[in-house]
Protein backbone atom coordinates (compact mmCIF):
# COMPACT_ATOMS: atom_id res chain seq x y z
CA UNK A 1 0.00 0.00 0.00
CA UNK A 2 1.24 3.39 -0.71
CA UNK A 3 2.17 5.81 2.39
CA UNK A 4 -0.75 7.60 3.66
CA UNK A 5 -0.62 12.18 2.12
CA UNK A 6 -2.92 14.66 3.57
CA UNK A 7 -5.54 14.64 0.62
CA UNK A 8 -8.29 17.41 0.08
CA UNK A 9 -10.41 18.13 2.90
CA UNK A 10 -13.37 20.63 1.22
CA UNK A 11 -15.15 18.54 -0.93
CA UNK A 12 -17.95 16.41 -0.58
CA UNK A 13 -17.33 12.98 -0.01
CA UNK A 14 -21.04 11.98 -0.68
CA UNK A 15 -20.60 12.89 -4.33
CA UNK A 16 -17.17 11.03 -4.51
CA UNK A 17 -18.77 8.13 -3.39
CA UNK A 18 -21.52 8.32 -5.86
CA UNK A 19 -19.98 8.37 -9.01
CA UNK A 20 -17.45 5.46 -8.45
CA UNK A 21 -18.62 2.15 -9.24
CA UNK A 22 -15.95 -0.37 -7.87
CA UNK A 23 -16.27 -4.20 -7.49
CA UNK A 24 -15.17 -3.76 -3.96
CA UNK A 25 -16.58 -0.76 -1.53
CA UNK A 26 -16.61 0.08 1.99
CA UNK A 27 -17.81 3.18 3.61
CA UNK A 28 -17.50 3.25 7.56
CA UNK A 29 -19.05 6.20 9.58
CA UNK A 30 -19.04 7.68 13.13
CA UNK A 31 -20.29 11.19 11.88
CA UNK A 32 -19.42 13.84 8.67
CA UNK A 33 -15.85 14.38 10.57
CA UNK A 34 -14.94 10.92 11.40
CA UNK A 35 -15.32 7.99 8.61
CA UNK A 36 -13.54 5.56 6.62
CA UNK A 37 -13.22 5.21 2.54
CA UNK A 38 -11.99 1.83 0.90
CA UNK A 39 -11.83 0.30 -2.49
CA UNK A 40 -10.91 -1.78 -4.81
CA UNK A 41 -8.52 -4.63 -3.20
CA UNK A 42 -4.92 -5.52 -3.51
CA UNK A 43 -6.28 -9.09 -2.38
CA UNK A 44 -9.48 -10.61 -1.20
CA UNK A 45 -10.66 -13.61 0.73
CA UNK A 46 -14.24 -14.45 0.16
CA UNK A 47 -15.70 -17.47 1.94
CA UNK A 48 -19.79 -19.34 1.04
CA UNK A 49 -19.14 -21.11 4.09
CA UNK A 50 -16.95 -19.52 6.66
CA UNK A 51 -13.43 -21.76 6.96
CA UNK A 52 -11.76 -20.14 10.05
CA UNK A 53 -8.03 -21.30 9.54
CA UNK A 54 -8.41 -19.61 6.06
CA UNK A 55 -9.48 -16.55 7.07
CA UNK A 56 -6.97 -16.41 9.79
CA UNK A 57 -4.19 -16.90 7.71
CA UNK A 58 -5.45 -14.31 5.14
CA UNK A 59 -5.09 -11.69 8.09
CA UNK A 60 -2.58 -12.50 9.88
CA UNK A 61 -0.04 -12.77 6.72
CA UNK A 62 -0.91 -8.85 6.14
CA UNK A 63 0.78 -7.19 8.89
CA UNK A 64 1.04 -3.31 9.18
CA UNK A 65 -2.00 -3.00 7.10
CA UNK A 66 -5.51 -2.37 7.08
CA UNK A 67 -8.27 -5.14 6.42
CA UNK A 68 -11.68 -4.92 6.67
CA UNK A 69 -15.04 -7.05 5.76
CA UNK A 70 -17.96 -8.52 7.51
CA UNK A 71 -18.74 -12.23 9.21
CA UNK A 72 -21.88 -13.44 8.80
CA UNK A 73 -23.52 -14.54 11.90
CA UNK A 74 -23.38 -17.87 10.73
CA UNK A 75 -19.33 -18.42 11.55
CA UNK A 76 -20.44 -19.53 15.13
CA UNK A 77 -21.31 -23.17 13.80
CA UNK A 78 -17.18 -23.05 13.32
CA UNK A 79 -16.46 -21.23 16.66
CA UNK A 80 -18.89 -24.20 18.04
CA UNK A 81 -18.96 -27.36 16.74
CA UNK A 82 -21.93 -28.41 17.88
CA UNK A 83 -23.99 -25.64 16.81
CA UNK A 84 -25.60 -26.03 12.76
CA UNK A 85 -27.55 -24.02 10.31
CA UNK A 86 -30.61 -25.63 7.79
CA UNK A 87 -32.78 -22.76 7.50
CA UNK A 88 -32.29 -20.96 3.82
CA UNK A 89 -30.88 -17.59 2.89
CA UNK A 90 -32.61 -16.71 -0.68
CA UNK A 91 -30.21 -14.08 -1.17
CA UNK A 92 -27.47 -16.29 -0.93
CA UNK A 93 -24.44 -14.10 0.87
CA UNK A 94 -21.48 -15.55 1.58
CA UNK A 95 -20.32 -16.37 5.26
CA UNK A 96 -17.71 -13.96 4.88
CA UNK A 97 -15.78 -11.36 2.96
CA UNK A 98 -12.24 -9.05 3.95
CA UNK A 99 -10.10 -7.43 1.56
CA UNK A 100 -7.06 -5.49 1.96
CA UNK A 101 -8.16 -2.34 0.28
CA UNK A 102 -6.29 -1.02 -2.40
CA UNK A 103 -7.60 2.73 -2.21
CA UNK A 104 -8.38 4.21 1.74
CA UNK A 105 -9.09 7.19 2.79
CA UNK A 106 -9.54 8.19 6.58
CA UNK A 107 -10.59 10.96 8.19
CA UNK A 108 -10.40 12.02 11.92
CA UNK A 109 -11.70 15.01 13.32
CA UNK A 110 -11.82 16.33 9.27
CA UNK A 111 -8.06 15.74 9.19
CA UNK A 112 -8.09 13.59 5.61
CA UNK A 113 -5.44 11.62 4.60
CA UNK A 114 -5.14 8.89 1.72
CA UNK A 115 -3.20 5.98 0.23
CA UNK A 116 -3.46 5.03 -2.97
CA UNK A 117 -2.62 6.33 -6.75
CA UNK A 118 -5.22 8.83 -7.37
CA UNK A 119 -4.67 12.80 -7.02
CA UNK A 120 -6.41 15.86 -6.22
CA UNK A 121 -7.23 16.50 -9.41
CA UNK A 122 -8.28 12.80 -10.12
CA UNK A 123 -10.52 13.25 -7.58
CA UNK A 124 -12.05 16.51 -8.33
CA UNK A 125 -12.69 15.63 -12.11
CA UNK A 126 -14.23 12.34 -10.72
CA UNK A 127 -17.14 14.84 -8.76
CA UNK A 128 -17.65 17.02 -11.57
CA UNK A 129 -18.13 14.32 -13.62
CA UNK A 130 -21.83 14.19 -15.54
CA UNK A 131 -21.85 10.46 -15.15
CA UNK A 132 -24.31 8.19 -13.33
CA UNK A 133 -23.66 5.25 -12.47
CA UNK A 134 -27.10 3.93 -11.18
CA UNK A 135 -30.23 3.54 -13.58
CA UNK A 136 -32.61 6.57 -12.36
CA UNK A 137 -35.17 3.99 -12.67
CA UNK A 138 -36.10 2.01 -9.21
CA UNK A 139 -38.60 -0.67 -8.62
CA UNK A 140 -41.07 -0.22 -5.73
CA UNK A 141 -40.35 -2.96 -2.72
CA UNK A 142 -43.12 -5.11 -1.08
CA UNK A 143 -41.74 -6.31 2.00
CA UNK A 144 -43.17 -9.75 3.21
CA UNK A 145 -42.79 -11.32 6.20
CA UNK A 146 -41.46 -14.33 6.33
CA UNK A 147 -42.73 -15.36 10.07
CA UNK A 148 -46.82 -14.16 10.21
CA UNK A 149 -47.94 -12.57 13.22
CA UNK A 150 -49.51 -15.78 14.28
CA UNK A 151 -46.20 -17.88 14.15
CA UNK A 152 -44.64 -15.26 16.08
CA UNK A 153 -47.30 -15.37 18.75
CA UNK A 154 -46.90 -19.62 18.50
CA UNK A 155 -43.06 -19.67 18.78
CA UNK A 156 -43.42 -16.69 21.52
CA UNK A 157 -45.21 -19.33 23.74
CA UNK A 158 -42.37 -21.57 23.35
CA UNK A 159 -39.55 -19.77 23.96
CA UNK A 160 -41.66 -18.89 27.34
CA UNK A 161 -42.21 -22.70 28.27
CA UNK A 162 -38.28 -22.65 27.74
CA UNK A 163 -37.50 -19.93 30.11
CA UNK A 164 -39.82 -21.06 32.63
CA UNK A 165 -38.54 -24.43 32.89
CA UNK A 166 -34.82 -23.08 33.00
CA UNK A 167 -33.77 -24.05 30.19
CA UNK A 168 -32.48 -20.47 28.82
CA UNK A 169 -32.83 -16.98 30.78
CA UNK A 170 -32.91 -15.09 27.65
CA UNK A 171 -32.91 -15.15 23.86
CA UNK A 172 -33.07 -12.77 20.96
CA UNK A 173 -35.93 -13.88 19.02
CA UNK A 174 -35.91 -12.60 15.07
CA UNK A 175 -37.84 -12.42 11.97
CA UNK A 176 -37.04 -11.45 8.92
CA UNK A 177 -38.78 -9.37 5.90
CA UNK A 178 -37.82 -9.67 2.49
CA UNK A 179 -38.75 -7.70 -0.92
CA UNK A 180 -38.23 -9.59 -4.47
CA UNK A 181 -38.08 -8.76 -8.19
CA UNK A 182 -36.59 -4.77 -5.92
CA UNK A 183 -34.28 -2.67 -7.59
CA UNK A 184 -32.84 0.19 -5.03
CA UNK A 185 -30.09 2.56 -4.99
CA UNK A 186 -27.30 1.02 -2.44
CA UNK A 187 -25.38 3.78 -1.62
CA UNK A 188 -27.90 6.02 -1.28
CA UNK A 189 -29.78 3.76 0.42
CA UNK A 190 -27.31 3.89 2.87
CA UNK A 191 -26.59 7.41 2.99
CA UNK A 192 -30.35 8.16 3.91
CA UNK A 193 -30.18 5.77 6.23
CA UNK A 194 -27.52 7.19 8.07
CA UNK A 195 -28.94 10.58 7.57
CA UNK A 196 -32.23 9.12 9.65
CA UNK A 197 -30.00 7.33 12.36
CA UNK A 198 -26.72 9.14 12.59
CA UNK A 199 -25.63 5.83 14.75
CA UNK A 200 -22.51 5.77 15.22
CA UNK A 201 -21.52 2.18 13.48
CA UNK A 202 -23.40 2.91 9.97
CA UNK A 203 -21.32 0.57 7.69
CA UNK A 204 -21.73 0.07 3.82
CA UNK A 205 -20.10 -2.80 2.74
CA UNK A 206 -20.55 -4.01 -1.36
CA UNK A 207 -18.76 -7.13 -3.15
CA UNK A 208 -20.33 -7.00 -6.36
CA UNK A 209 -23.92 -8.22 -6.30
CA UNK A 210 -24.09 -8.11 -2.19
CA UNK A 211 -24.63 -4.68 -0.39
CA UNK A 212 -24.18 -4.72 3.17
CA UNK A 213 -26.43 -1.23 4.29
CA UNK A 214 -25.96 -1.30 7.93
CA UNK A 215 -26.95 1.77 10.53
CA UNK A 216 -25.97 0.25 13.62
CA UNK A 217 -25.48 1.90 16.98
CA UNK A 218 -23.81 -0.96 18.75
CA UNK A 219 -20.32 -1.90 18.83
CA UNK A 220 -19.44 -5.47 19.42
CA UNK A 221 -15.51 -5.23 20.32
CA UNK A 222 -12.73 -3.04 20.81
CA UNK A 223 -9.21 -3.80 20.78
CA UNK A 224 -6.36 -0.82 21.70
CA UNK A 225 -3.58 -2.37 23.10
CA UNK A 226 -4.03 -4.87 25.48
CA UNK A 227 -7.42 -3.28 26.39
CA UNK A 228 -10.60 -4.85 24.78
CA UNK A 229 -14.22 -3.69 25.43
CA UNK A 230 -17.58 -4.50 24.27
CA UNK A 231 -20.67 -2.93 24.28
CA UNK A 232 -23.95 -4.80 24.35
CA UNK A 233 -27.33 -2.73 23.97
CA UNK A 234 -30.61 -4.03 25.52
CA UNK A 235 -33.14 -1.63 26.10
CA UNK A 236 -34.54 0.11 23.30
CA UNK A 237 -37.30 3.06 23.17
CA UNK A 238 -38.45 5.90 20.52
CA UNK A 239 -37.88 9.08 20.57
CA UNK A 240 -40.29 11.68 20.08
CA UNK A 241 -39.94 15.50 19.03
CA UNK A 242 -41.93 16.75 21.98
CA UNK A 243 -39.12 17.19 24.33
CA UNK A 244 -40.77 16.73 28.10
CA UNK A 245 -42.61 13.57 26.21
CA UNK A 246 -39.21 13.02 24.97
CA UNK A 247 -37.28 12.77 28.48
CA UNK A 248 -40.33 11.16 29.85
CA UNK A 249 -39.43 7.97 27.74
CA UNK A 250 -35.75 8.12 28.71
CA UNK A 251 -37.04 8.06 32.24
CA UNK A 252 -39.30 4.85 31.80
CA UNK A 253 -36.61 3.18 29.83
CA UNK A 254 -34.18 3.98 32.83
CA UNK A 255 -36.77 2.13 35.15
CA UNK A 256 -37.98 0.08 33.40
CA UNK A 257 -36.86 -3.73 35.27
CA UNK A 258 -37.39 -5.78 32.24
CA UNK A 259 -35.44 -3.75 29.97
CA UNK A 260 -32.67 -3.31 32.69
CA UNK A 261 -32.84 -6.99 33.85
CA UNK A 262 -32.20 -7.87 29.90
CA UNK A 263 -29.52 -5.89 29.73
CA UNK A 264 -27.64 -7.33 33.36
CA UNK A 265 -27.90 -10.68 31.67
CA UNK A 266 -25.92 -9.95 28.71
CA UNK A 267 -23.67 -8.40 30.69
CA UNK A 268 -22.94 -11.14 32.96
CA UNK A 269 -22.91 -13.47 29.79
CA UNK A 270 -20.28 -10.79 27.85
CA UNK A 271 -18.48 -10.88 31.15
CA UNK A 272 -18.10 -14.20 31.04
CA UNK A 273 -17.01 -14.93 27.47
CA UNK A 274 -13.96 -11.82 28.51
CA UNK A 275 -13.00 -14.27 31.14
CA UNK A 276 -11.46 -16.86 28.78
CA UNK A 277 -8.85 -14.22 27.58
CA UNK A 278 -8.91 -11.84 30.37
CA UNK A 279 -5.90 -11.23 32.33
CA UNK A 280 -6.90 -12.34 36.12
CA UNK A 281 -9.04 -9.84 37.83
CA UNK A 282 -9.42 -7.58 35.13
CA UNK A 283 -12.75 -7.66 33.88
CA UNK A 284 -14.73 -4.68 34.77
CA UNK A 285 -18.08 -3.55 34.17
CA UNK A 286 -16.99 0.39 33.10
CA UNK A 287 -21.09 1.15 32.15
CA UNK A 288 -23.90 -0.55 33.40
CA UNK A 289 -27.40 0.09 31.96
CA UNK A 290 -26.35 4.07 30.62
CA UNK A 291 -28.75 5.72 28.85
CA UNK A 292 -27.76 6.72 24.98
CA UNK A 293 -29.41 9.21 23.07
CA UNK A 294 -29.01 8.30 19.04
CA UNK A 295 -31.38 10.67 16.50
CA UNK A 296 -34.39 7.95 16.38
CA UNK A 297 -33.99 6.23 19.55
CA UNK A 298 -33.02 5.70 23.34
CA UNK A 299 -30.37 2.78 24.09
CA UNK A 300 -29.64 1.16 26.97
CA UNK A 301 -26.18 0.36 26.51
CA UNK A 302 -23.37 -1.52 28.87
CA UNK A 303 -19.74 -1.10 28.86
CA UNK A 304 -17.70 -4.37 29.69
CA UNK A 305 -13.85 -4.41 29.51
CA UNK A 306 -11.00 -6.12 30.58
CA UNK A 307 -6.62 -6.52 30.28
CA UNK A 308 -6.07 -9.52 27.19
CA UNK A 309 -3.95 -11.84 29.17
CA UNK A 310 -0.39 -12.04 27.51
CA UNK A 311 -0.29 -13.94 24.38
CA UNK A 312 -3.70 -14.37 23.47
CA UNK A 313 -4.17 -13.82 19.48
CA UNK A 314 -6.68 -12.29 17.00
CA UNK A 315 -8.16 -16.15 16.65
CA UNK A 316 -8.75 -16.60 20.27
CA UNK A 317 -10.19 -13.46 21.06
CA UNK A 318 -13.27 -13.81 17.84
CA UNK A 319 -13.72 -17.65 18.84
CA UNK A 320 -13.89 -16.49 23.02
CA UNK A 321 -16.98 -13.93 22.07
CA UNK A 322 -18.51 -14.42 18.40
CA UNK A 323 -21.19 -14.29 17.94
CA UNK A 324 -22.24 -11.30 20.34
CA UNK A 325 -24.44 -12.06 23.72
CA UNK A 326 -26.92 -9.36 22.76
CA UNK A 327 -27.72 -11.39 19.66
CA UNK A 328 -28.31 -14.88 21.14
CA UNK A 329 -29.24 -14.98 24.74
CA UNK A 330 -28.00 -16.52 27.81
CA UNK A 331 -26.60 -19.56 28.13
CA UNK A 332 -25.28 -18.93 24.98
CA UNK A 333 -25.03 -22.31 23.32
CA UNK A 334 -28.62 -23.35 24.38
CA UNK A 335 -30.00 -20.26 23.08
CA UNK A 336 -28.12 -20.58 19.70
CA UNK A 337 -29.92 -23.87 19.32
CA UNK A 338 -32.87 -23.06 20.31
CA UNK A 339 -32.84 -20.40 17.54
CA UNK A 340 -31.73 -22.46 14.95
CA UNK A 341 -34.96 -24.48 16.02
CA UNK A 342 -37.47 -21.43 15.76
CA UNK A 343 -36.30 -19.28 13.17
CA UNK A 344 -37.60 -19.39 10.03
CA UNK A 345 -35.11 -17.83 8.21
CA UNK A 346 -30.80 -17.94 7.76
CA UNK A 347 -29.61 -14.59 9.32
CA UNK A 348 -26.87 -14.18 7.19
CA UNK A 349 -24.86 -11.33 7.74
CA UNK A 350 -27.05 -9.90 10.19
CA UNK A 351 -26.46 -10.43 13.62
CA UNK A 352 -23.02 -11.05 12.39
CA UNK A 353 -20.17 -8.06 12.23
CA UNK A 354 -18.75 -5.54 10.42
CA UNK A 355 -14.87 -4.84 11.56
CA UNK A 356 -11.76 -3.25 10.29
CA UNK A 357 -8.01 -4.15 11.51
CA UNK A 358 -5.68 -1.71 11.75
CA UNK A 359 -1.75 -1.81 10.94
CA UNK A 360 -1.03 -2.24 14.55
CA UNK A 361 -3.48 -4.74 15.20
CA UNK A 362 -6.38 -3.16 17.26
CA UNK A 363 -9.84 -3.70 15.68
CA UNK A 364 -13.07 -2.18 15.56
CA UNK A 365 -16.12 -4.17 15.24
CA UNK A 366 -19.73 -3.68 15.22
CA UNK A 367 -23.04 -5.69 15.30
CA UNK A 368 -25.09 -5.87 12.19
CA UNK A 369 -28.35 -4.85 13.20
CA UNK A 370 -31.03 -2.30 11.70
CA UNK A 371 -29.28 -3.25 8.52
CA UNK A 372 -30.67 -4.11 5.03
CA UNK A 373 -29.45 -7.22 2.76
CA UNK A 374 -29.24 -6.03 -1.10
CA UNK A 375 -28.26 -8.79 -3.86
CA UNK A 376 -28.85 -6.61 -6.97
CA UNK A 377 -28.32 -9.71 -9.22
CA UNK A 378 -31.10 -11.55 -8.07
CA UNK A 379 -33.15 -8.22 -7.46
CA UNK A 380 -34.26 -9.28 -3.65
CA UNK A 381 -33.60 -7.44 -0.78
CA UNK A 382 -34.06 -8.26 3.45
CA UNK A 383 -35.04 -6.59 6.46
CA UNK A 384 -34.46 -8.58 9.82
CA UNK A 385 -35.32 -7.44 13.17
CA UNK A 386 -35.44 -8.80 16.54
CA UNK A 387 -35.61 -8.32 20.08
CA UNK A 388 -34.39 -10.12 23.68
CA UNK A 389 -37.14 -11.87 25.42
CA UNK A 390 -36.98 -12.81 29.17
CA UNK A 391 -40.35 -13.93 31.61
CA UNK A 392 -40.75 -10.83 31.84
CA UNK A 393 -41.62 -9.69 28.17
CA UNK A 394 -45.10 -9.50 26.93
CA UNK A 395 -45.89 -10.91 23.60
CA UNK A 396 -47.66 -8.06 21.90
CA UNK A 397 -44.62 -5.27 23.05
CA UNK A 398 -42.37 -7.91 21.52
CA UNK A 399 -44.13 -7.82 18.31
CA UNK A 400 -44.48 -4.59 18.31
CA UNK A 401 -40.78 -3.67 19.20
CA UNK A 402 -39.98 -5.41 15.79
CA UNK A 403 -42.24 -3.31 13.95
CA UNK A 404 -40.78 -0.26 15.14
CA UNK A 405 -37.31 -1.30 14.03
CA UNK A 406 -38.74 -2.43 10.96
CA UNK A 407 -40.06 0.88 10.15
CA UNK A 408 -36.86 2.84 11.15
CA UNK A 409 -34.83 0.94 8.68
CA UNK A 410 -37.37 0.41 5.74
CA UNK A 411 -37.87 4.04 5.58
CA UNK A 412 -34.49 4.48 4.54
CA UNK A 413 -35.02 2.59 1.28
CA UNK A 414 -34.56 4.50 -1.88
Amino acid sequence: MQPFRPILSNVSWKDFISKINPKIFAYLIKDEKNFLLAWDSEDFLVQTKFIPKNYFEFVNSRPKEYTLGFMAFDAKNEFEKQLKSTNSDDLEFPELFWFLPKNILISLDGNITYSGLLTDDDIRKIIESEKSIIPNKFSKFNLKAQTSKEEYYNRFKLIQDKLRRGDIYEINYCTSYQSDNTVINPIQTFLELNKNTEAPFSSFIKYNEFHVICGSPERFLKLQGDKILSQPIKGTAKREKNLKKDKLIADQLLSDKKELAENIMIVDLVRNDLSKIADKNSVNVDELNDLYSFKSVHQLISTVSCKLKTGITYEQILKALFPMGSMTGAPKISALELIEDLEQFKRSVYSGTIGIIEPNGNFDFNVVIRSILYNNELAKLSISVGGAITTLSKCEDEYEECLIKLEATQKSLC
